[in-house]
């Protein structure tokens, strides 16, 4: 979505790690030029990426529909 805006690539931070070694939660947040950052979590960073990607997507629906 980004690149087809003309936009640079998202970039996603780790902002906490919780919980005990063997079932951590990581929350990340992705930051896209010009739009508010979106955070996700989940049980690894890949799946709290993706959620943060998720959760990024559907607040651009939310104003693309208004």
């Amino acid at each position: 979505w980004a690149q087809a805006q003309g936009l640079k690539a998202p970039s996603y931070h780790l902002t906490s790690r919780r919980g005990p070694d063997h079932k951590p939660s990581f929350t990340v947040a992705v930051e896209v030029e010009n739009w508010p950052a979106a955070e996700g979590s989940g049980h690894s960073k890949r799946l709290a990426e993706q959620a943060a990607a998720a959760a990024f997507m559907a607040e651009v629906l939310l104003k693309a529909e208004a």
